[in-house]
């Protein structure tokens, strides 16, 4: 419950209290950093999700799930800055992923203006950052959910600022229960250094806040979306050269198979966005620019539905 996570230590949050943590966190990783490998952790004890950065052991993202009391209101996860008041009213609290009553199409939003308000507040968790639908693995492909995600395109961050975020030196560090980490160098599509995405960066340098677009109407409208807007798909899993089962590709990154797994593609089926149990509360959560660590998360979390 929101009472007992909010009694949890206090952990860095991505943004230091000298600037606006809402802001930073929902702007999209910046094309020449790469990808950023991260650790989604699951404390079932208090409903509690955490996701940090590997490279420097740093919270970015926190989650925390509401069941109402009322059967007239929705269910949902929501996202805070910090770990230290996992209010709904908490000025730290940046969002909210919200489902249908089937847990087959979601909506993240967060606040109209791009900053943290409380989620109590008339105007808070009006802006659409992401619509999401899924459907559970079928008989044709039993390893992976299916994913469609059509998403506003977030400005990358400044590069300045995202290093001094995330580099190995940077803020308090905290050590997660995980399993021993797994290398990457095995893998040429998910190595830190690899090239640049192929979407192309905004031209706009404003604040991720600065539309108000239906993605859910988009979405299902099947017409040419607007510049501002992207849709990535799930890779579909193919038959493994040896084994000849299907599968997908984590490079050595999720060695726990699982039926929430699953990696968000481009046109040309490179992988954006992958997310992959690794132990049995613990999952990787990597991804690159387009994507921001709200939205990032944001998807990640409709496994947990």
């Amino acid at each position: 419950s929101g009472s007992e996570a909010a009694s949890t230590s206090h952990v860095a949050p991505l943004v230091s209290p000298t600037h606006t943590s809402g802001n930073l966190a929902k702007w999209a990783v910046p094309p020449e950093a790469g990808r950023l490998l991260c650790l989604l952790e699951r404390k079932k004890a208090n409903g509690m999700y955490t996701l940090t950065s590997e490279a420097s052991g740093r919270l970015l993202l926190a989650a925390c799930f509401h069941k109402p009391k009322l059967p007239t209101s929705s269910s949902g996860f929501y996202l805070f800055s910090d770990t230290h008041d996992l209010r709904r009213e908490s000025p730290t609290c940046l969002g909210k992923l919200s489902s249908n009553f089937s847990g087959t199409e979601f909506i993240l939003c967060g606040d109209a203006d791009g900053e943290s308000s409380p989620a109590g507040s008339r105007h808070a968790h009006q802006k659409q950052f992401a619509h999401i639908t899924t459907e559970s693995p079928s008989l044709l492909h039993p390893v992976a959910r299916s994913v469609q995600v059509c998403m506003l395109r977030a400005p990358p961050a400044p590069s300045e600022a995202f290093q001094a975020q995330f580099s190995p030196s940077s803020g308090r560090r905290r050590t997660p229960q995980r399993s021993p980490r797994t290398s990457t160098s095995d893998s040429a599509d998910w190595s830190e250094h690899s090239s640049g995405p192929s979407f192309g960066s905004p031209s706009s340098s404003k604040s991720p806040s600065s539309s108000t677009l239906n993605l859910q109407a988009l979405s299902k409208a099947g017409s040419k979306l607007p510049p501002e807007v992207i849709k990535v798909v799930s890779k579909k899993p193919k038959p493994h050269p040896q084994t000849k089962m299907l599968y997908l590709d984590f490079g050595g990154r999720s060695p726990a198979p699982s039926i929430k797994s699953f990696q968000l593609c481009d046109e040309s089926e490179k992988v954006m966005l992958q997310f992959g149990k690794k132990s049995e509360d613990v999952f990787i959560l990597d991804f690159q620019f387009p994507f921001s660590p709200f939205q990032a998360l944001g998807i990640a979390l409709t496994s947990f539905f």
